[in-house]
């Protein structure tokens, strides 16, 4: 009778190619799981001034802000080349204001970028000129941000503008109050992106969007300035994790002490990109993890 086990043999060799191949086949599949399940969001420690990187779980991305080129204390370009980014998918700019706008120029000068989005309010300054001239240069698509809108494309993920509204606040501080503002949802967790935005901009943002400014991560309005983050702000955003992009003993005194005693009140979890560095806060859309010091 013949071994029936002879059936199944093969050489030692070719047993352990096809063991090694199925390893390698199952990292690669682990690593793909992996990168299609977590959105991932730095909040980059510039400085005085707002820059977020943004990888979506199906592997686009987002640049929100640059911050000021002055005072950068990350080398954004560096800091993106060690990511491994090849090409920018969207850059937002909150508000023309040279603390989130200064760094984007060296972005624009080194990545692809297959879209630009502002806040369209119209500001006279070099720098923004010359951040509009070299976005027309190379040919960059353009749009502004409005209120209702949805910016598609990231499959899972999905992006509602909640600010500019169609009709730009004018006066003293409509540069800040105009910023864009949205909020990134993925599964069950919500990032809200908030610029520059003052009291009567938060004000706004309460009265027509009420609990659905629900965020369990919060990117601060205003680096922590008094003229924002007003109490009604706060309960109807609820955020578990607030960031404050701050530089170090700033002359402006951000975050001010009543802001941020606001936040622990009402038991946010408060991150500081002058004391904790470059942030990196992660979720899988059910948990949220903060990983500090990430440079």
């Amino acid at each position: 009778m013949k071994n029936p086990l002879k059936v199944f043999t093969m050489p030692r060799k070719k047993l352990l190619v096809v063991c090694l191949l199925a390893a390698v086949l199952s990292i690669v599949v682990i690593l793909e799981n992996h990168r299609g399940k977590y959105l991932r969001a730095y909040f980059l420690d510039v400085g005085q001034g707002d820059a977020a990187f943004i990888i979506f779980p199906c592997g686009r991305n987002m640049l929100v802000d640059g911050g000021d080129l002055r005072q950068d204390r990350t080398d954004i370009v560096r800091f993106l080349q060690k990511l491994r980014v090849r090409r920018i998918d969207t850059v937002v700019l909150s508000h023309p204001h040279s603390d989130h706008l200064g760094g984007l120029l060296r972005v624009l000068e080194h990545f692809p970028v297959s879209l630009v989005i502002d806040s369209g309010y119209p500001h006279t300054t070099d720098i923004y000129i010359n951040f509009l001239e070299m976005v027309d240069r190379k040919d960059i698509p353009y749009q502004t941000a409005v209120r209702g809108n949805v910016l598609e494309g990231y499959r899972d993920a999905f992006i509602d503008f909640l600010n500019p509204p169609r009709t730009l606040y004018e006066g003293g501080s409509a540069v800040n109050n105009n910023s864009v503002a949205f909020i990134i949802r993925y599964k069950r967790t919500r990032f809200l992106f908030t610029g520059d935005i003052e009291n009567e901009a938060e004000g706004e943002l309460v009265r027509v969007f009420g609990d659905n400014l629900r965020s369990d991560v919060l990117k601060v309005p205003h680096h922590g300035s008094r003229t924002s983050s007003t109490a009604e702000f706060l309960k109807a955003a609820s955020p578990a994790v607030a960031v404050i992009q701050v530089g170090e003993n700033n002359r402006y005194g951000h975050p001010h002490l009543t802001v941020f005693e606001r936040y622990e009140s009402i038991g946010t979890r408060i991150i500081r990109t002058d004391t904790d560095g470059t942030v990196m806060v992660s979720t899988d859309g059910k948990k949220i993890t903060v990983k500090k010091s990430v440079n």
